[in-house]
């Protein structure tokens, strides 16, 4: 029996656990896609899930940080994690007051979907919360590019120097 319950422990331990969540409280907001939170005493640095935002040197970088920290900076978030990224970020959904966050900075402009790092199940929301901003924030401003393009560009320049 003691051996049966040893083997069921352990194979409950290897079954990984993709989402989690966890409520923290928003201490620093980056720019419009990244923030550090605090839970437990922990600084946790967060990116957050299926958006790209202008870099802050970008046309309506700062416009984003602002809007992003607006929403969440000092406030009690919950966290849904759903990665981690290759920066060692936790890549996640933040919710205040159960509003996905990370949809809102879509809906008000602030951001592009990131569709090539969206689960298919959440493509067609992000990409509607997206279309429904087309008359807002960033895309007011004819000189706006998304942020990856804006990154491809800098990396070509840099290689050219």
């Amino acid at each position: 029996m003691r051996k049966g319950l040893i083997i069921l422990f352990y194979f409950l331990m290897s079954i990984p656990i993709f989402i989690y969540s966890f409520e923290a409280v928003v201490i620093k907001v980056a720019d419009g896609d990244t923030v550090t939170v605090m839970s437990d005493g922990q600084k946790i640095r967060i990116r957050l899930y299926g958006i790209d935002t202008p870099e802050i040197d970008q046309v309506y970088g700062r416009e984003s940080e602002k809007m992003l920290s607006n929403y969440v900076l000092n406030r009690v978030v919950e966290i849904e994690k759903k990665d981690i990224d290759r920066y060692k970020r936790m890549v996640a959904v933040i919710f205040l007051d159960g509003e996905n966050i990370n949809l809102k900075m879509l809906e008000d402009g602030g951001a592009w979907a990131y569709i090539q790092y969206l689960a298919e199940d959440d493509k067609e929301e992000y990409i509607k919360a997206e279309k429904g901003a087309k008359e807002k924030g960033l895309w007011q401003n004819k000189e706006a590019i998304p942020p990856w393009e804006y990154r491809k560009q800098k990396r070509l320049k840099n290689v050219l120097e």
